[in-house]
C-alpha cells in the first residue's frame, strides 16, 4: 500500500455525498481500495455495552448479510474492554477460532483481520472498523494512519449527529455539516520540517498552490500565531520521542480564512532515528462551529436556569444527576 492508493481512497472518503449514497457506502468503498483486503466492514456497539450490530460487511465486493452478535462472541471482543487500546491484530484460521462472528465466515477462510474502534465526542466507543483478507499478512503504518482517518470522520460524524439533534438542525444543515470535511495526504522530511507531499485537494480547501507547500517553513508561517509555539512544541517533543500523535490547531488560508485542522501524525525511523513524517490534515472547522453553537445553546439553557424560581436539572445516560440548578441548593 502507497499513500498514493491511500489518496484515492480518501478521495472517495471525502467527497461531497451524491443523493442516495451514504458516508457508511462511501467508507466502505474507501476502505477497500485503501486496505486492498477482501472483507471490509462496519459494526455498531449496543448502549448497553452487550451486543454488535454488523451494518455493512462486503467480501471481495459482494454484500454480506447482516446481523447481531453477543460482543463475547466477536473477533474483536477485546476492544471494548476497560483500557483496551483501541485496535487489534489477529492472523491465524480466524473462521475456526470465532465460528460466531460473522466478520470471518463471509466465504474464503479468513487469515488476518485488524480493526480499530471509533468513538464519539467524549470518548465512548461506538463500534468498530474492520478489514480481513484470505491471507496473513502484516498491518502497515500507513493501513493505520489511514484507519484513524476513517474512524475520526465515522466517529465524528455520529458526533455532529447528536449535536445536531440537541440543537434542533434540520436534515439539509446535517447534509451540508457532512460534506464539508476535507482530508489532505501529506509527507515531511526531517530534521528540514519542509513537506515532500501534499495531495492535490490542498488547494482547494487552503487556497495555496499545492508547490507553495514545499517551501521552507511553510507550515510554521501558516500556522495560526496563537497556536504556532505550540503547536510546533508539541509536534517536536513526540516526533523526538518516535510517537504518533494528533492533535487540533488553527491555520491560515491564503484569503485569510481560519482553519480548524485535526492534524494525524505518524512517526517514521531510521536507525531508531525519526526521519520522516506523514499524516492527514482533516478539516474540522464545521464541527467546531457545531460545538460553539451547542456550547452557547447550553450556557443560554444554564443562565436562564440560574435566574429562574424554579428547579432546573439534568439526568446522564445511566440515570444519574448531573446538574442542578443554584435555586436547588438555596430551598
Amino acid at each position: 500500500m502507497t499513500y498514493r492508493t491511500v489518496d484515492l481512497a480518501i478521495t472517495l472518503l471525502s467527497a461531497e455525498t451524491r443523493p442516495g449514497t451514504s458516508l457508511l457506502e462511501a467508507a466502505v468503498k474507501a476502505l477497500a481500495i485503501g486496505s486492498q483486503c477482501c472483507g471490509v466492514g462496519f459494526a455498531l456497539l449496543s448502549p448497553d455495552g452487550k451486543t454488535i450490530e454488523l451494518v455493512a460487511h462486503t467480501v471481495n465486493g459482494v454484500d454480506q448479510p447482516l446481523s447481531i452478535f453477543a460482543v463475547e462472541d466477536s473477533v474483536c471482543a477485546a476492544l471494548y474492554q476497560p483500557g483496551a487500546e483501541g485496535h487489534c491484530e489477529l492472523i491465524g484460521n480466524l473462521s475456526e477460532q470465532f465460528p460466531a462472528d460473522p466478520a470471518t465466515n463471509g466465504g474464503d477462510a479468513v487469515g488476518f483481520y485488524y480493526a480499530q474502534v471509533f468513538h464519539d465526542g467524549v470518548g465512548r466507543p461506538l463500534g468498530h472498523v474492520f478489514v480481513s483478507d484470505s491471507q496473513p499478512r502484516q498491518t502497515e503504518d500507513v493501513l493505520r494512519a489511514f484507519f484513524r482517518i476513517v474512524c475520526q470522520r465515522i466517529g465524528a460524524d455520529c458526533d455532529r449527529e447528536r449535536l445536531r439533534e440537541q440543537l434542533g438542525k434540520s436534515e439539509e444543515r446535517s447534509r451540508r455539516l457532512v460534506a464539508t470535511t476535507d482530508v489532505i495526504a501529506w509527507e515531511m522530511d526531517l530534521p528540514s520540517w519542509r513537506f515532500t507531499y501534499v495531495s492535490p485537494q490542498v488547494e482547494k480547501l487552503f487556497g495555496y498552490p499545492q508547490d507553495e507547500w514545499y517551501a521552507e517553513k511553510f507550515w510554521t508561517e501558516k500556522v495560526h500565531a496563537e497556536d504556532r509555539d505550540w503547536a510546533m512544541d508539541y509536534c517536536m517533543a513526540l516526533t523526538a520521542q518516535s510517537q504518533d500523535h494528533d492533535f487540533e490547531y488553527r491555520m491560515i488560508a491564503k484569503d485569510g480564512r481560519v482553519v480548524w485542522v485535526r492534524d494525524i501524525v505518524t512517526v517514521h525511523c531510521d536507525d531508531d532515528r525519526p526521519s520522516l513524517l506523514s499524516g492527514y490534515l482533516i478539516d474540522i472547522s464545521a464541527q467546531k462551529e457545531t460545538e460553539e453553537a451547542l456550547a452557547k445553546s447550553e450556557q443560554r439553557f444554564r443562565d436562564f436556569a440560574e435566574a429562574a424560581t424554579d428547579w432546573f436539572w439534568e439526568m446522564d445516560e445511566n440515570l444519574r444527576f448531573s446538574y442542578f440548578s443554584e435555586r436547588f441548593f438555596e430551598a
